[in-house]
């Protein structure tokens, strides 16, 4: 996984989406209003690894975007004008997308169920997950003029992954036969030879009891699964968004 540029963020007074405030100033919030100590943060995690800006988070919530929002940054072309939510409930905080186009990812800890339509982020690669339909998965033998079609007898695939291009299209598509499928830059059954973000052996996917999961496998740079509407954020998560890689802390 690529971690993204230095924050170039600002913090806007009461959200209103035009803050002056730098990255590294602290936020300021409306007048006659004594600033609440924060709970929680958001720390910047810069390219090589090492912890940039910190955003204390407090409030009932807090949105992040390019234009609009609490916390912006606004050279991250790859963000929606307003992209994510931090909504506070009973004391924790939960993460909302709000409809961004480019979706909103977390670092897995174990592995996690994948519902159709979700994507991942396996090192560079933004993949789609699709389940496929009886139908489509067992179609029936062509005939042509009366005669049947000769060729190599069908796999029967259960789910298949997109890759998904900067030009939002479709480069390469990868159907899932086995129970598990390894993905990885140098051994598995995904392989993925020029991705130096990629582990050896980075990720699987595993159908089992009926059920697609996500499995990490100890890889360095962590895999990531889309927020599906909402989650709940746990402390130590790594959040990604546009280009921007940020992790959720108690202070």
């Amino acid at each position: 996984m690529s971690v993204p540029n230095a924050v170039a963020g600002i913090i806007a007074q009461n959200g209103s989406g035009s803050g002056s405030a730098s990255a590294s100033a602290p936020g300021r919030f409306p007048a006659g209003q004594p600033a609440e100590a924060a709970p929680f943060k958001l720390v910047s995690v810069n390219r090589d690894g090492s912890d940039g800006v910190t955003f204390p988070v407090v409030g009932e919530r807090l949105d992040v975007g390019r234009r609009t929002g609490t916390l912006l940054f606004e050279d991250d072309g790859y963000l929606s004008d307003r992209h994510v939510r931090l909504e506070r409930r009973d004391g924790q905080y939960h993460l909302v997308d709000l409809d961004s186009l480019n979706g909103v990812y977390v670092r897995i800890r174990q592995k996690e169920e994948l519902r159709d339509g979700l994507r991942l982020l396996v090192g560079m690669e933004v993949l789609c997950f699709e389940l496929i339909s009886e139908q489509e998965r067992d179609p029936a033998p062509a005939v042509e003029h009366g005669v049947l079609v000769f060729g190599t007898p069908p796999k029967l695939p259960w789910a298949r992954l997109r890759q998904v291009t900067t030009a939002g299209i479709c480069r390469d598509m990868f159907h899932l036969y086995r129970a598990e499928v390894v993905v990885g830059r140098e051994s598995g059954d995904i392989v993925f030879s020029d991705d130096d973000f990629m582990s050896r052996m980075h990720a699987a996917i595993r159908n089992e009891g009926g059920k697609a999961w996500l499995v990490d496998l100890n890889s360095s740079n962590g895999t990531y699964i889309q927020v599906d509407k909402e989650r709940l954020l746990q402390p130590g998560d790594f959040i990604r968004l546009g280009d921007q890689l940020l992790r959720f802390e108690e202070v």
